[in-house]
């Protein structure tokens, strides 16, 4: 499961939006990042099913990807968008 959360965030498909550690990873850890999962790679599998632990900041993410959308709206219409520093 690790190994494949792990590929996963090496995808450019997912750049900006998973990202792994191997670090074990509270709460306070997280704060501020813009990713919508940070997986944290300490999970053990024992038997099935399987569950992984995604940690995010809640309001954070939400604005960013908010920006993120009114910017792909924005591009569609035409409209000259800065680039969102969001990563």
């Amino acid at each position: 499961m690790n190994e494949s959360f792990a590929a996963a965030a090496t995808d450019p498909r997912f750049a900006g939006i998973l990202v792994v550690t191997g670090a074990p990873i509270v709460s306070a850890d997280i704060i501020g990042q813009a990713y919508v999962s940070v997986l944290g790679l300490d999970t053990r599998a024992i038997g099935a099913p399987v569950k992984g632990l995604g940690w995010y900041d809640n309001e954070w993410v939400y604005s960013n990807r908010l920006l993120e959308l009114a910017a792909l709206i924005g591009a569609r219409r035409g409209a000259a968008i800065p680039e969102l520093a969001t990563r």
